[in-house]
């Protein structure tokens, strides 16, 4: 089926991608019952593998027999009914009204919401009656289903049309050009050939729907393209529903307590959009989400305690919104949470030492909030880490001896976080680091010479400190023979009332900063 890509996490301060591919898993057929949401290596722009689950789909088509069942009854019921009257006034009842769809329809969804002729529920009765080209019956095997992903394209379109995809106009065929986003700052799209919502197609062909051998729905993404309104809360009605990605949009309003309901959903991605509220509590017990993308949203209140029931969570991404008070203790409880991102929201308080039981942890953002407090020496526990973020924040001390044996470590960001100290020679350890920026603390001292090990520096950023002497040799060997090493700024200025506090070599250092943090370009490094 035809499906569309899911944005990329950005980097808001300095620009950059994570780019990830989405890529499609074989599972093997299991007769267990035994839910399987990590079958596959997490990444934070893959998707979670399709459930495939023969003893599930008996399941399914006995419940879908039982209700098909109910509903000609129901059927029977109201033809004989028009026969008995066929001699009284009034004009004639189309046939499809008479064949128990509505009837059918109200036993899923209840029949008060209905009774709103604007309702999105309303409306997809309508379009299934009326305007579908598929013209089912009731006792079709996808009837229900189809019904379903027209209420969700009704309840989608409060604002006005998606971008693209919509149901046909004058002159337009049932094909489209789907705009699959790849990325968000820059904004990017990719074209793939498509088919649009309500269009006489199967609806596991519309744009972005996921659909297993079977014809059962797994997964809508249509990140990008602007829907809008409340969360759709029927979607709580998909039987079998694994990934929901509607980012980057204009849904809003409160995230649904119904998710909870939604047993097999792995994935949700709602970034980028514009829900307030609270997280429900019943969203801190879903045991089987895999990830959770709430990022730039206006969401609000504390990380409770029942954080710690995310037992299966590889992707937590919570940046940019309104989440206030201290991180608890029971975040270390998550041992399977691979990147763990909160910056730019207004938590405060110390950095919990349970941090150091994230075993899994691969990346930490947490820059840009109000924590205080020295860093946890448990962080050095994180074998795993490769990104730690945590500019402007309010910590203090020094930086732990064990932060210098996570070896796996390409990016750290410490800068305006009023660390002080020395930085040790034990930096060398740090191989594998890109991204090293320590500037604007209080740190003191000579600069190692151990930081010339660090042969694969992309960026190294040590003004605004008390640092003294020289830029060691080292450092600048590597930045002459390493292209990638495009950035290196230290205080090598000086100021009116006196001279630098560190000094440059030539053509090493590519910016020098003066005590009042004006930093100048120098010459370039000739290779």
């Amino acid at each position: 089926a035809m499906g569309a890509g899911n944005a990329h996490d950005t980097d808001l301060e300095f620009g950059t991608m994570s780019n990830g591919l989405a890529v499609a898993v074989a599972v093997k057929d299991d007769e267990s019952d035994e839910f399987i949401p990590a079958a596959v290596e997490y990444d934070p722009d893959a998707k979670p593998p399709m459930y495939r689950n023969r003893r599930f789909r008996l399941y399914f088509v006995l419940a879908f027999s039982i209700i098909v069942a109910v509903g000609v009854g129901a059927a029977v019921g109201v033809t004989m009914k028009a026969s008995g009257n066929e001699g009284s006034l009034g004009p004639p009842v189309p046939y499809r009204e008479t064949i128990g769809i509505r009837e059918q329809v109200e036993r899923i969804v209840g029949s008060e919401i209905l009774n709103d002729p604007v309702s999105p529920y309303t409306k997809a009765v309508e379009w299934v009656i009326y305007e579908d080209p598929m013209q089912l019956e009731p006792e079709a095997a996808n009837f229900m289903q189809r019904y379903l992903m027209a209420y969700f394209y009704f309840a989608t379109v409060v604002d006005g049309p998606w971008r693209n995809c919509n149901p046909t106009v004058t002159n337009e065929t049932d094909f489209c050009n789907f705009e699959k986003l790849l990325s968000i700052f820059p904004e990017f799209f990719e074209g793939i050939p498509s088919t649009r919502w309500l269009s006489q197609e199967a609806e596991c062909e519309w744009a972005g729907v996921f659909c297993d051998e079977y014809g059962q729905v797994r997964a809508i993404d249509l990140n990008g393209n602007g829907l809008s309104g409340p969360f759709p809360e029927g979607l709580t009605y998909f039987p079998f529903l694994q990934s929901v990605s509607l980012a980057w949009g204009n849904l809003r309003g409160s995230l649904p307590t119904e998710i909870v309901e939604m047993k097999h959903l792995v994935n949700i991605e709602l970034h980028y959009n514009k829900f307030t509220g609270e997280v429900p509590l019943e969203w801190w017990r879903a045991r089987n989400l895999v990830r959770i993308n709430l990022a730039e949203n206006s969401i609000e209140g504390e990380i409770p305690p029942e954080i710690k029931n995310l037992e299966d969570v590889k992707g937590l991404f919570l940046s940019e919104n309104l989440f206030r008070g201290t991180l608890p203790d029971e975040i270390g409880d998550l041992s399977s949470v691979s990147f763990f991102r909160l910056s730019r929201n207004l938590l405060e308080g110390t950095l919990p030492s349970t941090v150091g039981q994230m075993s899994q942890l691969g990346e930490i953002w947490l820059h840009r909030n109000y924590l205080t407090g020295a860093l946890p020496t448990e962080i050095g526990n994180l074998s795993k880490l490769a990104r730690l973020r945590l500019q402007f924040n309010s910590f203090r001390g020094e930086l732990p001896e064990q932060l210098y044996g996570l070896t796996s470590l390409d990016r750290l960001d410490l800068y305006n976080c009023n660390f002080t100290g020395t930085i040790s020679p034990a930096i060398g350890n740090l191989t594998n680091m890109s991204f090293l920026r320590l500037h604007d603390n209080n740190f003191f001292g000579g600069i190692p010479t151990e930081l010339g090990q660090l042969s694969v520096l992309s960026s190294l950023m040590l003004q605004g400190n008390q640092l003294t002497g020289a830029i060691p040799d080292s450092i600048c060997e590597v930045r002459q023979t390493w292209e990638p090493f495009e950035e290196l700024e230290a205080d090598c200025a000086g100021s009116s009332s006196g001279g630098p506090e560190v000094t440059c070599p030539d053509l090493c250092c590519t910016s020098c900063c003066d005590r009042q943090n004006v930093c100048t370009p120098t010459p370039t490094r000739m290779i």
